[in-house]
C-alpha cells in the first residue's frame, strides 16, 4: 500500500506538462517530507495550471540539474522548502549559468542558512539560523511589477503563524519588495515558539528581487506554506504575488495562457427601478452589464430599455427569479419544488423571454443560489451551459457545501464542471462575505449607513474588480439594485467613471458572461503544450478544443514589463501559432 505521501508525488510527476525551450522548469526533491510534497501539489502547482505557465517538472531525486536543462528553460522555480540544503555543486553551477544566459530563477525555499557556500555567494545573502515567526506582511510602498495590484504600503494578514527565515545580510542590489511584520504580538508567539529569537520589533525582508548578470533571482523568506488553507490559501491576496515573481524573473520574451482581463457588471434582484436609467447609465459608461431580473416584478418601459441595451449587445439579461420569494424550482429556505411545478414555471419563464424578444443566456443566475436538481434538464432545454456559484441544486443556502471546485476548492473563485451533471460549467470570482457587493453598508438603503458614502463605495468598487484580476480570473463589480436605486443619477454616474478610470492600468477587456463563460469552458478543454522561443519569435502547439478566440499573453520587458494579449483564434483538434 502507498504512503500518502507517494500518491502525492504521482499527482504531481503525473501533472499535464509542456515542451519546449518556452517553458518554465519546476524543481522538486521527492525525497523532502509530506508537507513539502503537499505545498507543490496544493499550492505550487495549480496556480501554475490556472494561469496557464507551460512548464516542465523536475525531480531532483533522481540526479543533479543539468546545465542544458536550465538553458533550455526560461525560469527555474525551486518550488518547496529544504531543497537547496541538498543542492549539489552541479546543480549551483547549472543555475549560475543560466542566469548568465537570462534564466529567472525564483527560489520559494527561505531556508538558505543551511544551503552550501556557493549558492550563498551566488545569491549574495546570508542567514540567521532561528527562523522568525510572523502572520502579517507589508508590501513595499516603492511601485515594482510584482506587487502590481496592491497598493503602496498595503498590508496582508493570515490565519496563524507562518515561517519567515531571517535573511541577516544582503547585498545591496536586493530589493525588497514585501516584509515580514514583527510588532510585540508576533514576537510573543515567536519566542514562546523558538526560545533563540531575539530580535527588535520592526519589518524583516519577505520577498526580495535583484538582476544577475542577464538573469533576474526573485527570493521568498516567507515559506510557501503560506498558500495552504491552514495558514492562507488561494484566492485571498498572494496569488498575484507569485505569479507577478514568476512573470517578472522569467527571460522574456515569455507567452502564456492566462485568462484575458475580463470585467462584467453584474446587478442582481433587478425589478426596473428607476426604468434603469441606471442600467443605461453603467452601458454609457462602457461596462458591459448582467442584470438578473425578477420576471413577475418588471414591467413596460424597463424592458425596453433591456431588450435594447441587449440588441446592442452591452447587456445580457438572465432570469434571477420571479419574485424575490418565488424562485424558479426552489421554495425558498426549504427545498425543491415537485418536478410538474417546476417545469410549469420554466415553461412560463420561456413565454416571458420569448413575448418580450428577450434572448435566454447561456449563463444562470438563480437567486439566493437556491435550485433544484429538475432545474438542470429544464435549463438546458433552453440553451444554459453555465450557472453562477457553487450551490449545489436540491440544497437550501444555510446547508450549502463546499465541494472543493478547481482549482484551488475556494467558492468565491472557481471554475469546474457541476458535480451532478459534467455537462453544465459552474464558475464565480468574487470576494467573501458583506464585500461581495459593493454597495452592501455604503448606502441609506434599508439605513445600512446615513448617507450614501460616496468615496468608499467608488474604492470596493475598485477593490472588488481588481480582486478578481489579481488572482487570475475576471473581475467583477457586483450589486443589488435595490441598493443602486438610492444613489442619485449624477452620483452614480459620478462612481461607475470613477472605477472605470482606477481599474483602466490593468487595460481591462469588458465582457458579457456568455463571453466570459465560453472563454472558462473553452480553457478547460485545450491547454498549451508547447512552447519554443527563436530571439523574439514564438511557437506555440495547443491540444484540445474551443468555443471562442483565444488569447496568448506575452511578456516583453526589463524592469518595465509589458502585458500583451494576441488573439490566437478558435481552434479544432489542436492548433501551431506563431508570433
Amino acid at each position: 500500500m502507498k504512503s500518502y505521501k507517494e500518491l502525492i508525488v504521482e499527482e504531481i510527476t503525473n501533472t499535464p506538462q509542456a515542451k519546449g525551450n518556452g517553458k518554465l522548469l519546476v524543481l522538486m526533491d521527492s525525497r523532502a517530507g509530506f508537507s513539502e510534497m503537499l505545498v507543490v501539489r496544493k499550492g505550487v502547482l495549480p496556480l501554475l495550471v490556472h494561469y496557464g505557465v507551460p512548464f516542465a517538472i523536475r525531480d531532483l531525486a533522481g540526479a543533479p540539474l543539468q546545465t542544458s536543462e536550465v538553458l533550455n528553460s526560461r525560469c527555474v522555480i525551486i518550488a518547496h522548502e529544504r531543497m537547496v540544503r541538498a543542492f549539489s555543486k552541479g546543480t549551483i553551477e547549472a543555475l549560475k549559468v543560466g542566469l548568465a544566459h537570462g534564466t529567472g530563477l525564483v527560489n520559494l525555499d527561505g531556508d538558505l542558512y543551511h544551503a552550501s557556500s556557493e549558492l550563498k555567494e551566488l545569491l549574495g545573502i546570508s542567514l540567521q539560523e532561528a527562523p522568525l515567526l510572523t502572520d502579517s506582511l507589508q508590501f513595499s510602498q516603492k511601485p515594482h511589477f510584482i506587487i502590481r495590484f496592491k497598493e503602496p504600503g498595503q498590508r496582508l494578514s493570515w490565519k496563524r503563524p507562518l515561517t519567515l527565515y531571517w535573511a541577516e545580510e544582503m547585498e545591496d542590489d536586493w530589493q525588497v519588495v514585501a516584509s515580514g511584520i514583527m510588532g510585540k504580538e508576533q514576537l510573543i508567539v515567536a519566542r514562546h515558539l523558538i526560545p533563540e529569537i531575539a530580535v527588535v520589533p520592526g519589518q524583516y525582508p519577505a520577498i526580495a528581487v535583484k538582476n544577475e548578470e542577464k538573469g533576474k533571482i526573485v527570493q521568498w523568506f516567507l515559506s510557501p506554506r503560506i498558500f495552504l488553507p491552514d495558514f492562507l490559501g488561494h484566492c485571498k491576496g498572494m496569488d498575484d504575488i507569485l505569479a507577478g515573481s514568476i512573470i517578472w524573473a522569467t527571460k522574456k520574451p515569455f507567452i502564456y495562457n492566462s485568462f484575458p482581463p475580463f470585467v462584467v457588471f453584474r446587478i442582481d434582484d433587478v425589478s426596473g427601478a428607476k426604468g434603469l436609467r441606471w442600467l443605461q447609465t453603467a452601458a454609457e459608461v462602457g461596462f458591459k452589464c448582467a442584470p438578473s431580473i425578477f420576471i413577475d416584478r418588471i414591467k413596460g418601459d424597463s424592458l425596453k430599455v433591456a431588450r435594447k441595451l441587449q440588441e446592442e449587445g452591452k447587456a445580457e439579461v438572465s432570469c434571477h427569479a420571479s419574485s424575490y420569494y418565488e424562485l424558479m424550482g426552489f421554495k425558498f429556505g426549504y427545498g425543491p419544488h415537485k418536478k410538474e411545478a417546476v417545469a410549469a414555471r420554466y415553461e412560463k419563464m420561456r413565454k416571458f423571454f420569448a413575448q418580450n424578444r428577450l434572448r435566454i443566456p447561456k449563463t444562470w443566475n438563480p437567486h439566493w443560489g437556491e435550485i433544484a436538481l429538475d432545474e438542470l434538464s429544464e435549463m438546458k432545454k433552453l440553451g444554459a451551459r453555465y450557472i453562477l456559484g457553487h450551490f449545489l441544486p436540491d440544497d437550501a443556502k444555510h446547508g450549502r457545501l463546499n465541494w472543493n471546485p478547481k482549482p484551488y476548492g475556494s467558492v468565491e473563485c472557481f471554475y469546474d464542471y457541476s458535480p451532478n451533471d459534467p455537462e453544465i460549467i459552474r464558475f464565480a470570482s468574487m470576494k467573501a462575505g458583506a464585500e461581495q457587493d459593493f454597495l452592501e453598508g455604503l448606502t441609506v438603503f434599508a439605513g445600512h449607513s446615513d448617507r450614501n458614502q460616496i468615496d468608499a463605495i467608488i474604492r470596493r468598487g475598485t477593490e472588488q474588480i481588481t480582486w478578481g484580476l489579481s488572482c487570475g480570473f475576471h473581475g467583477q463589480l457586483l450589486t443589488h439594485e435595490q441598493k443602486i436605486a438610492v444613489i442619485s443619477d449624477e452620483d452614480w454616474e459620478m462612481i461607475l467613471r470613477a472605477i472605470k478610470e482606477n481599474i483602466e492600468k490593468f487595460n481591462p477587456k469588458f465582457a458579457l458572461l456568455d463571453q466570459i463563460a465560453a472563454y472558462i469552458e473553452s480553457r478547460m478543454s485545450s491547454r498549451l503544450k508547447s512552447v519554443n522561443v527563436e530571439e523574439s519569435e514564438l511557437l506555440a502547439e495547443f491540444e484540445g478544443n474551443t468555443l471562442c478566440d483565444m488569447y496568448l499573453t506575452r511578456a516583453d520587458g526589463d524592469e518595465e514589463i509589458s502585458l500583451d494579449f494576441i488573439t490566437v483564434g478558435k481552434f479544432k483538434n489542436d492548433a501551431t501559432f506563431s508570433a
